[in-house]
């Protein structure tokens, strides 16, 4: 009996652990990570810990509210069990601060300690309105990328400030984009996210604007000499997820749409880091390897 409650305690926990979220999330503090010139592996595990545990809270937190608040979804914990969990991750992620103060800098406290409260007031607070509900997670994105370059370099360029607000925003219609795909039963629930508010044709021309927008940025950027001149190539892609919209509806729309974010994180990464001699290229000594290919 005791071991059966154990058993079903973990099954509980495992599924909160979501990796279509949680990799993404894990990858751009490492992205971040890696523009920087030297990359240091304590503070970058650290960080990256942190950001995986932040997103594990936002998790267990919104399943506690969704299965036993709100009644929506079967739980898979019990109400103590889930709010034991949800304490237990945060003293965690604490305890991963406090050791990023130290190998890092105390200012890293201040790009890391927003995620825990972002994962804290999604369920029930900010996942009830449609701006928050839209921006929160691509603005814990954008918070991932600086944090993992600062903890590296202690410093925050404008370079790195326009990687971030370039995944807040593409993020952003994106997950307006995914939002369809449960039009029904966030009507059913009240949840108005932007799709139940202004109906899913709507919606469309909304998560357009902010692929529109990021292909706009990119351009500013690179003519602002943030980014090499190759990087605007990275801009016509958010114009693709934009005409997809227009094409295609449902889970083929947002599957297509999702691809292409990867290829325009590739090109933003390897452009930005080819220029700036980032640790990879470092590390890689690219340029001796091109001379040997040469002879």
């Amino acid at each position: 009996m005791f071991t059966e409650g154990i058993r079903r305690s973990g099954r509980g926990l495992l599924s909160h652990v979501k990796p279509v979220f949680l990799i993404p999330a894990i990858s751009t503090s490492l992205f971040g990570g890696l523009l920087a010139q030297e990359f240091a592996l304590v503070p970058g595990i650290l960080h990256g810990w942190a950001v995986g545990l932040a997103l594990y809270t936002a998790h267990l937190k919104d399943g506690y509210v969704d299965g036993h608040v709100r009644g929506e979804e079967q739980p898979t914990l019990s109400p103590r069990e889930n709010q034991v969990a949800i304490r237990m991750v945060s003293a965690g992620l604490l305890i991963t601060i406090v050791a990023l103060c130290w190998y890092a800098s105390p200012v890293a406290v201040l790009l890391t300690v927003p995620l825990w409260i972002l994962a804290l007031l999604h369920a029930p607070y900010l996942d009830m309105n449609p701006v928050t509900v839209t921006v929160d997670y691509p603005i814990g994105i954008g918070l991932s990328v600086v944090g993992g370059y600062f903890v590296q370099t202690g410093q925050l360029p404008a370079r790195i400030l326009s990687v971030s607000i370039l995944f807040v925003v593409l993020l952003s219609g994106m997950k307006v984009s995914t939002d369809q795909l449960d039009y029904a039963f966030d009507q059913s629930i009240g949840k108005h996210t932007i799709p139940v508010l202004l109906g899913n044709g709507a919606a469309n021309v909304v998560a357009a604007a902010f692929f529109f927008s990021t292909s706009l940025l990119v351009v500013g950027f690179v003519n602002a000499g943030l980014f090499p001149t190759i990087t605007a190539v990275a801009g016509v892609l958010p114009l693709l997820a934009a005409s997809v919209g227009f094409v295609w509806s449902g889970r083929s729309m947002v599957r297509v749409q999702m691809f292409l974010t990867y290829p325009f994180a590739v090109i933003l990464f390897s452009t930005c880091c080819w220029s700036t001699r980032c640790s990879v290229i470092q590390y890689l000594d690219l340029p001796r390897f091109a001379l040997i290919g040469l002879l």
